[in-house]
């Protein structure tokens, strides 16, 4: 008569029995079990890793998210949840707040994150989308007491009979050439002490 000693792994009478060790069911999270000689091994699925697969892998370690995005992980997956002013997958995109442009009366659109600035210069607007237009006539230009009319970068003064000019800044000599004949006074219409106020 004789007695078999077996290796590890194997029983019987003959040795001749191997165990399954998957039997147990050692692979956790749905891995898959391959039975092995005196030991087994654990194929994971994805998202899971270690020996039996115990350990979810966390996609959000390598910091996928860009711009102080918000990483959430999952099994096998992650999602960003972007800060306001960036979008797409990985928050890499900065929105354009230009489209569709925002500023009026040809003022340039400046994008910023999650805010846009309209630069107002020589368009004759101001306003955050350069909507009101500047008031050229304030301070008042017109001298001599002539009107004033606001237009888009200019304004348009109405001078007064004796005064020309921009500003209505020339007095017009009207005398100067003698138009009175025969011993007639010529007084300039702009000669402010022939009128009376009252």
């Amino acid at each position: 008569s004789y007695q078999c000693y077996c290796r590890p792994g194997f029983s019987g009478d003959h040795c001749n029995l191997e165990f399954d060790e998957c039997l147990s069911h050692p692979c956790l999270n749905n891995g898959s079990c391959i039975n092995e000689i005196n030991g087994y091994q654990c194929v994971c699925q994805p998202g899971f890793t270690s020996a039996e697969c115990e350990v979810e892998i966390d996609e959000c370690e390598v910091v996928p998210c860009h711009n102080g995005a918000t990483c959430i992980d999952h099994i096998a997956a992650f999602t960003c949840v972007c800060v306001p002013g960036f979008t797409d997958q990985l928050c890499s995109t900065n929105i354009d707040e230009c489209e569709p442009v925002p500023c009026n009366n040809g003022g340039l659109c400046l994008d910023g994150i999650n805010n846009y600035t309209c630069n107002c210069s020589d368009t004759g607007f101001k306003g955050g989308q350069c909507q009101i237009n500047i008031d050229d006539c304030d301070p008042l230009p017109c001298q001599h007491g002539s009107n004033c009319t606001d237009l888009i970068k200019d304004y348009s003064c109405n001078c007064f009979h004796g005064y020309q000019g921009k500003d209505c800044e020339v007095d017009i000599p009207e005398c100067a050439v003698h138009p009175c004949q025969f011993g007639g006074t010529c007084l300039e219409r702009s000669n402010l002490t022939l009128y009376e106020l009252g």
